[in-house]
């Protein structure tokens, strides 16, 4: 499911970087030619094995406050974690917001999938998931050669340069 998954969000990142979005032309004038596609030949795939620390911090106040049998969480739930903002040191206040959205984010996916949507690691190695269906995406995405990368290890090249984006089960995959 994962490989089939991330194979079509691949898929469409390989069409945007083979076909750029075109500009529209201004009213009542012609648009410009459609360019030709660029030439994509290699995808570069990174992945990460661990959250931020700011989202580790929320991801143990979240489990520390559900309960896993009932899949429920106590009344103040949201306070607790915003109570965590400047006071835990990796939770930054100026994270707040992208915080408060985590944490909303995750609160959900935990009352339907349970406990383990809030672990702090993912369930697989996904880079070697990746690497062990690599045959599978040259032949899906239509490159010549896909190399995984983890996040984190290693030196991204300049045009990767938003790699560090890549969270567990979310990649980022660049072409050239």
């Amino acid at each position: 499911m994962y490989v089939c998954e991330g194979a079509q969000v691949f898929r469409i990142r390989a069409h945007q970087a083979r076909f750029p979005a075109q500009q529209k032309g201004k009213k009542g004038k012609k648009a410009p030619a459609p360019a030709q596609p660029s030439e994509v030949n290699h995808a570069r795939i990174y992945v990460a094995r661990n959250w931020a620390p700011w989202q580790t911090a929320i991801l143990e106040t979240l489990a520390s406050v559900f309960d896993a049998e009932t899949k429920t969480w106590t009344a103040d739930v949201m306070k607790t974690v915003k109570a965590i903002a400047g006071v835990d040191e990796r939770f930054p206040k100026m994270r707040m917001k992208k915080g408060m959205a985590f944490a909303a984010e995750k609160r959900r996916l935990a009352e339907s999938e349970g406990v383990s949507a809030l672990a702090s690691t993912f369930g697989f190695d996904e880079a070697d998931v990746l690497r062990q269906y690599e045959d599978y995406l040259k032949s899906t995405i239509q490159v010549e050669s896909v190399t995984v990368y983890v996040s984190g290890e290693g030196e991204p090249g300049p045009e990767d340069k938003n790699a560090h984006l890549a969270i567990p089960g979310k990649p980022i995959v660049y072409f050239s």
